[in-house]
Parts: structure tokens; sequence; C-alpha cells
């Protein structure tokens, strides 16, 4: 991702915003994120913002659940689902009940991770969307019904995971990750982390 001269800094890929802020008391939304400032090339976020409800932080940090929020919040902010239209890697709508994702290199892990989820999903093509929930949740998710415990559905579960498929996703959004893309020659790969995705991320709010 391209450097980007913003007045007195430059950013190098992207500068997330986190903070704890009351949004709706105990329960409901836990967090919220998305990017704030894209770049015009190829859409990617250069800045974003996440906020967590200060009422259930506590409570799922000593669940052991607050670095999975974080993850799925920080997604968001990379476009995870905020910015899937954009990008034009959509198809069908929440109207019509046919809401997928288009990128190939999602759909094609997606058909072998989860091939029997693919062969008995009632699409040709595409990674079912969530088409049920409020706005912040649908539309922007994976369909939890279907992939339940994955982190980047749009409900918190005991145990959460990140796919294979929602790392294809990324790599269909324009980010280089662990995913070896295919249909990119170019494409650059490294070994997938050891440590704690989050072990290394730096938080500015």
């Amino acid at each position: 991702m391209a450097d980007i001269d913003r007045g007195r800094y430059a950013t190098d890929d992207i500068t997330i915003s986190a903070s704890l802020t009351d949004i709706d008391g105990v329960g409901g939304i836990l967090g919220q994120a998305g990017p704030t400032v894209v770049r015009t090339a190829d859409g990617t976020p250069i800045a974003g913002i996440m906020e967590f409800d200060i009422a259930d932080a506590e409570d799922f940090d000593a669940l052991g659940l607050f670095n999975d929020i974080v993850l799925h919040e920080m997604l968001h902010t990379l476009g995870f689902g905020t910015l899937w239209d954009y990008m034009g890697l959509t198809s069908g709508s929440i109207a019509t009940g046919d809401l997928v994702f288009t990128g190939q290199n999602a759909n094609d892990v997606y058909e072998s991770e989860f091939a029997d989820i693919a062969a008995s999903d009632g699409f040709d093509f595409g990674v079912p969307i969530e088409m049920d929930g409020a706005a912040g949740t649908a539309g922007g998710h994976w369909d939890e019904v279907l992939f339940v415990n994955e982190i980047m559905t749009g409900y918190i579960n005991d145990a959460n995971y990140l796919s294979l498929t929602s790392i294809a996703a990324l790599e269909d959004m324009g980010y280089d990750t662990v995913f070896d893309n295919p249909y990119d020659p170019n494409d650059l790969s490294g070994p997938i982390p050891t440590t704690d995705i989050l072990s290394d991320a730096v938080l500015v709010g």
C-alpha cells in the first residue's frame, strides 16, 4: 500500500484511532468501526476509527473475547464489509435475498474451506453475506447462520477464528496477505504468523 503524505506526517498503510465510549449500554452493540479516508487509486483506507462500548469492554475482556472484538473492528477499518460495495466486490442485494461477496480469491477458498456449505448455499458464485439484523450488521459481515464462529460474522461467539476465506477476501480488496494470490504473478506472500496477531498492534486513541 502506498504511503500517503497527509500534511505533517506520512501514513504508512493505515492509521487507526481507537476509543472506549458510550454506545448503547450493556449488550447490543459491542463496537463499531470503519474507514474515514480512502486512497483514490485503489479504494484502500488511509485512516479509520474504532469505538468500543465502555459498558461491555470489561466484561468481554474478562471472558477473553475483547481481543476478538478488536480484531473484528480492525478489519472493518480496513474496509472488510464497509467498502465492499465501493470496491465493486458484491452482487445482489438484501432486498432480493441474494447478496454475496464476489472476490475471486475468496470464492475459490470458500468452495474449498467450506465445501459443504458452498454446495448447498443456493448460489452459483460468491460468499454469502449477512442479510439479517440492523444496518450495522446486515450487508457487512459473513452470514452468521452459515459461518457461526468465524470472526467476521456480525455476532460474537465463545470461540472465534479467522478463516482462510476472510484472508482471501482481504487479498481481493487489494491487501498483500499470507494468502498466495494465483491471479497475481507479482503477489508477495509470507509465512502465517505464529504469534498473536494483536501483539504488535498499536492503537492510537
